[in-house]
């Protein structure tokens, strides 16, 4: 079991007032669905993972590599991120990008192996954050997409 998986669960559960206003679904059942917008709807298996990279080309490949590998079903590229960090016990500064990626959480050990494997950093950010609610097309696309060894 990979750190991450660790707590992920416990922290996406929505208060109970919430799924009974009648303006959030319930994770898994078919109230407050309308059509593909849906209502809002709590979720535990959709994640939005947050990594950086030292430049827009460098972050375009790993989306891509991400995308092609079917592991994410989008990723945010923000350019123009200004990091303010320790590093090897100095204090440092870096433009990067920040990458923020949609995923479910059984593609991430995919996910890392691959930022793990391509990634020039040697320690790179990949921050798993659980998603509490979204709209429920927008979940059930993320569901849809995130699927290792599918092809278009």
């Amino acid at each position: 079991m990979h750190g991450w998986q660790h707590g992920i669960g416990s922290l996406a559960t929505l208060p109970a007032e919430w799924s009974q206003s009648g303006l959030w679904g319930r994770a898994g059942s078919s109230a407050g669905n309308r059509g593909m917008g849906g209502w809002m709807r709590a979720t535990r298996n959709v994640v939005v993972v947050l990594m950086t990279a030292p430049d827009v080309g460098v972050a375009r490949r790993l989306a891509g590599l991400a995308l092609e590998a079917r592991l994410v079903a989008c990723i945010n590229l923000v350019p123009g991120v200004e990091s303010h960090y320790w590093w090897e016990g100095k204090r440092e500064q870096a433009g990067e990008v920040l990458m923020i990626a949609k995923t479910v959480r059984s593609c991430l050990p995919r996910l890392e192996a691959l930022i793990r494997k391509e990634h020039p950093y040697q320690t790179p950010e990949m921050l798993v954050l659980p998603v509490a609610a979204g709209m429920d097309g927008y979940l059930t696309w993320v569901r849809q997409e995130c699927r290792p060894g599918r092809s278009r």
